[in-house]
């Protein structure tokens, strides 16, 4: 049984992982990287410096996206937050529209987090099985000698 369960969270999380990437790649993110803007001061690359563009795909670009994006409206703002502008402050549309983003990445993120806990938990079920199976067969048969 154990090894049942295990090899199917195994099977649900890589099938999840892999519809998350796909979903989270159909949306056409292509921006510089942005583990590398995150380098540089303000999240910006250095007049005359070439950062390569990436997709989207993964859980660590994925909140780095975020962070690239909340440093850039917090420069925009002057560091202020959503509700510390102005009601007819201009940039309080930029400022959701950021809100906006950054939460549909973090939770990509979340959503590639949890399925690597599935697939951890899945590997230990189907470990578990093993063991039980390895170690509990050979006194079936021993007591069933007797």
């Amino acid at each position: 049984m154990l090894c049942a369960a295990g090899a199917f969270m195994l099977f649900a999380g890589a099938h999840t992982y892999g519809e998350l990437r796909e979903e989270l790649a159909k949306e056409r993110l292509e921006v510089q990287d942005p583990n590398i803007l995150l380098t540089y001061p303000d999240a910006r690359a250095p007049e005359g410096v070439e950062v390569p563009k990436v997709l989207i795909d993964t859980a660590r670009e994925a909140e780095a996206q975020a962070e690239v994006i909340q440093t850039h409206v917090l420069a925009l703002t002057g560091g202020k937050t959503y509700s510390e502008l102005a009601r007819d402050d201009p940039n309080r549309a930029t400022y959701l529209n950021a809100v906006t983003l950054r939460t549909a990445l973090h939770q990509a993120h979340i959503g590639f987090e949890v399925t690597m806990f599935v697939l951890g938990m899945g590997a230990i079920l189907a470990a578990l099985g093993v063991a039980v199976l390895a170690l509990g067969l050979p006194l079936v048969r021993m007591n069933a000698k007797k």
